[in-house]
C-alpha cells in the first residue's frame, strides 16, 4: 500500500544522514523481479513497467543561502509548534498519462544530498506517472507557522538498499498490506484481500516481512523551491529559489 501516513516525524531531515546515504551511485531503474517467497510471488504485482535511467548529478555545493537549509530550519520550527507531527505531509503532483494532473498526499521520508525522498509502490499510479514524466512537484502547508513551501523537480528511483531501509521502518501491518495489495487496481473482493493479509501474517510469525520488489521510492532533485510566509496585511512574503548554472539564485516575488 502506498505509504501516505503523514504522522511520521522526519528526524533524518534535521539530523545527520546515515552512512548508507553517503555513497549514492548514478541510479539505473531496475526491472521488477520479486522475492522468492511463495506468498510474495503469489500476491506480488506482475505488471511490467519499463524503467528508464535518469541522470542524477552529484551533490550540490553547500551554500550560505541554500533553500534546503532554509527548508530544514522552517520544518524544525513547525515541528516544535505543531500539536500533531505532520510537517512531513506533502502533496505530490504528477503529470497524468491522460493529460490530467494528479495529486495525492504522501510523507516526506528524507532529504539526501539536497534531494527530497518519498516512498511507495513503483507500480502504483504515481509510480507509472513518474515513469511517464519525471517532472513532479511537492507542496507543503504548515498551519502553525503559516508557511507554504512548493518544490518542483525531477524524480528518479532510489536504490534497492535505500528502499530496504525505508520499508524496514514501516510498521508490520503496513508492510503486509504492501505485499498483498496491488495499489490502485480495482478491488473486487475486500474479504479476499483480508484473507491474503492473514495468510501472509500467519506464514511469517516472528519473521521479518521482506520488501516486495515493486515497492520502492523516488528522490526528487529540486530545480525550484518557493517559500511563502503569510502576513495579516495580505502582503505575503514570497521568495523563489531557482537552480541555474550550478547555483541557487533567489528573488522576491509579488504576493
Amino acid at each position: 500500500a502506498q505509504d501516505e501516513n503523514p504522522g511520521l516525524e522526519l528526524a533524518g531531515i534535521i539530523n545527520a544522514q546515515p552512512a548508507c546515504h553517503d555513497a549514492l551511485p548514478k541510479l539505473k531503474r531496475p526491472s521488477p523481479s520479486f522475492f522468492p517467497q511463495p506468498l510474495y510471488l503469489q500476491y506480488a504485482h506482475t505488471n511490467n513497467i519499463k524503467l528508464r535511467p535518469i541522470k542524477i548529478p552529484g551533490p550540490k555545493p553547500a551554500m550560505n543561502n541554500s533553500p534546503i537549509e532554509i527548508f530544514k530550519q522552517l520544518y524544525d520550527q513547525e515541528l516544535k509548534k505543531s500539536s500533531v507531527r505532520i510537517p512531513s505531509a506533502c502533496c505530490l503532483s504528477t503529470n497524468g498519462i491522460d493529460g490530467f494532473p494528479n495529486a495525492r498526499f504522501v510523507s516526506l521520508k528524507d532529504i539526501i544530498n539536497d534531494d527530497f525522498v518519498i516512498t511507495g509502490p513503483l507500480t502504483s499510479r504515481k509510480g507509472v506517472e513518474i515513469e511517464h514524466s519525471e517532472k513532479v512537484s511537492l507542496s507543503f502547508w504548515w498551519p502553525e507557522t503559516e508557511r507554504q513551501v512548493r518544490v518542483q523537480g525531477n524524480a528518479s528511483i532510489i536504490t534497492k538498499q535505500m528502499a530496504d531501509k525505508y520499508f524496514s521502518e514501516r510498521n508490520r501491518d503496513s508492510q503486509i498490506v504492501s505485499v498483498v495489495s496491488l495499489q490502485g487496481d480495482e478491488l473486487l473482493d475486500n474479504e479476499d484481500l483480508i484473507r491474503k493479509y492473514n495468510e501472509v501474517d500467519l506464514a511469517n510469525v516472528g519473521i521479518a516481512i521482506h520488501r516486495p520488489e515493486n515497492w520502492g521510492g523516488f528522490r526528487i532533485e529540486p530545480i525550484r523551491i518557493e517559500f511563502l510566509e503569510f502576513k495579516p496585511t495580505r502582503f505575503h512574503k514570497r521568495t523563489l529559489f531557482e537552480w541555474i548554472d550550478l547555483e541557487w539564485r533567489s528573488k522576491n516575488i509579488q504576493p
